[in-house]
């Protein structure tokens, strides 16, 4: 929802706020009533860069949009956070991903749908760099066999490589 007056924009997502002014002192005072009538928690968490999840860098006329904490939930989806898990130089094998019919069924260690789905937002909106090796494993969500789960997870180990990387948008 979103909630406007003469000094104050407040957007309502579930139970988040992001609440703009052009004087922090407007902000604070919401703030404050919020907190003594209606006995609400407030918390500040920091920008609007990560309430969307979204970093946001500017270098001259370049936008630099990055998901380094999607990038992370995923990689700990994987198993991948501990030292011993290397990284690699590309998101996947050459060429396409087989169907592998007679493969070893999925280990079922990871939530497979769940990973993809996280994949699929992040190569959406920052990392176009991984989608081709993504929609390959998305192809297999509904029957995902082993060889699937070390593609998805070899996405993964890139990640853990390349998670300052992101989407670059340079106008004309």
């Amino acid at each position: 929802c979103l909630f406007l007056s003469k000094d104050l924009i407040v957007l309502v997502y579930v139970d988040d706020l992001l609440l703009y002014a052009r004087d922090d002192a407007i902000i604070e005072d919401f703030i404050s009533r919020m907190k003594e009538k209606e006995s609400v928690t407030l918390r500040m968490e920091g920008s609007a860069e990560g309430f969307l999840g979204v970093g946001i860098k500017r270098d001259g006329n370049k936008t630099i949009l990055t998901q380094s904490g999607l990038a992370k939930r995923i990689i700990d989806a994987l198993g991948l956070s501990n030292k011993y898990s290397t990284s690699v130089t590309t998101p996947a094998e050459c060429g396409a991903l087989p169907k592998d019919a007679n493969g070893q069924p999925a280990s079922g260690t990871i939530n497979y749908a769940s990973v993809v789905g996280m994949l699929l937002y992040l190569c959406g909106h920052s990392r176009p760099d991984i989608a081709f090796a993504v929609h390959q494993c998305a192809r297999f969500t509904f029957c995902p066999k082993r060889s699937h789960e070390v593609a998805l997870k070899r996405i993964g180990r890139y990640l853990k490589g390349t998670l300052d990387k992101g989407l670059i948008l340079d106008p004309p």
